[in-house]
């Protein structure tokens, strides 16, 4: 009987140790407490259960007792419960280590590894950065062979000078007058070469003037193909993302990527990708690429009006009733904020007012909610002022995404 009053704590005690690793427990400390208690007091513990065949119950008794008096029963507690909250101390210090590196690892590393793999690759400017440099060249030559020329115009004036100067001379002693022709002939020979000077430099001009023009329709023609080239894929992108096929819709926006090397356009493409994980219900990945858009995107309307919805979406799948909350009260301080400099369109002002109707119940839709129905039926009418519209920002509907959860 005892033997079985024995082995029955022994099992709760196994039971009570096994809670905190099998289930989630809000209060770990009780667990932490029961190990330490055990591994402190092994002696004790392993006594109970390995006593011979041939001791008698007095003498076990004995052999217990004998144990217990050998130390404070308050010392027997005390440590246990110093080594149980150590633990846990340990425990959650590591953990917030392991989070913060964790955190600093997906909005710093992260970036920067996308930032070094996501340069274009496609279309090089290696042309382009040739012709500049030979521009550059060409207007280092000309600034040289213009300076070279203004200071042999003043030479000319000199020449000129001294020639006036030799003809008056000429008139006044006749046997300086080989002197002067000859030094007529040098200073004709200079003129000569200078105006040879003067004429290569024309003709160096002209040719940068055609260089210039060459480059300007290189570079006119390039940017063409580049605008054509991202507007197509950004409509294949819009195609395969309304007809479901998420993954070629994301093969699209790694060619994207590719094609758009400036950053202009890269927190757009963050809030596309996030919206492909939200349809394939990856909230998770769906929430930490928000969170890299929102680091890219600043103040700029109407993407950052549709990230900070999509994120209030991705709250409600998860069900953060209080996230969800404080995210639509910060959206309506924003639009309150830069209605005065930035207009808004009415769906996004509308999207507000039936956020906030619906956090009333809880973000929960009933379809015999009267109020909320109606203000469904006016996002879906196609001839309403705020119907959505295809290839906007607004990549996923907000009524269909809404009337699909209607319980």
């Amino acid at each position: 009987m005892i033997i079985d009053s024995i082995k029955s704590a022994i099992e709760n005690i196994k039971e009570r140790i096994r809670n905190p690793f099998t289930e989630r427990n809000s209060t770990p400390f009780a667990g932490a407490f029961i190990i330490a208690l055990v591994l402190y007091n092994w002696q004790l513990f392993f006594s109970l259960v390995s006593f011979d065949s041939g001791e008698k119950r007095i003498n076990r008794i004995d052999i217990i007792q004998q144990y217990l008096n050998e130390m404070n029963w308050l010392r027997r507690l005390f440590y246990p419960v110093v080594i149980a909250f150590s633990s846990i101390v340990f425990f959650y210090i590591f953990n917030t280590l392991s989070l913060g590196i964790t955190t600093f690892f997906n909005r710093w590393g992260k970036a920067t590894i996308l930032y070094l793999t996501d340069r274009s690759k496609i279309i090089t400017r290696g042309e382009l950065e040739q012709n500049m440099n030979k521009m550059n060249t060409l207007r280092n030559h000309y600034e040289q062979l213009k300076k070279t020329f203004a200071e042999s115009q003043s030479e000319l004036e000199d020449y000129k000078t001294q020639i006036l100067e030799k003809e008056g001379k000429l008139t006044m002693a006749a046997m300086e007058s080989d002197k002067a022709a000859k030094e007529i002939d040098r200073v004709n020979l200079l003129l000569h070469e200078k105006n040879d000077l003067y004429t290569k430099a024309l003709g160096l001009i002209e040719e940068e003037r055609k260089n210039s023009e060459i480059l300007k329709k290189i570079s006119v023609e390039k940017e063409q193909q580049y605008i054509n080239y991202s507007i197509a894929k950004e409509h294949e992108f819009y195609a395969d993302f309304y007809n479901q096929n998420y993954d070629a819709a994301e093969n699209d926006l790694d060619n994207l990527a590719k094609t758009t090397g400036n950053s202009e356009n890269e927190s757009k493409y963050l809030y596309y990708r996030a919206c492909v994980a939200f349809m394939q219900k990856d909230y998770r990945g769906a929430s930490s690429l928000l969170n890299e858009a929102f680091v890219k995107e600043k103040d700029k309307k109407d993407t950052n009006t549709h990230l900070r919805i999509l994120d209030i979406m991705i709250s409600i799948e998860y069900e953060r009733i209080d996230k969800a909350s404080s995210s639509i009260e910060a959206l309506r301080k924003y639009i309150a904020r830069k209605g005065k400099t930035t207009e808004f369109t009415q769906r996004d002002i509308f999207i507000l007012r039936l956020l906030r109707e619906l956090e009333k119940n809880g973000f929960k839709y009933d379809a015999d909610d009267v109020a909320i129905t109606e203000m469904i039926k006016q996002l879906s009418d196609k001839k309403s002022s705020i119907a959505w519209k295809y290839f906007s920002e607004e990549l996923i509907p907000f009524h269909k995404w809404l009337i699909s959860r209607a319980v």
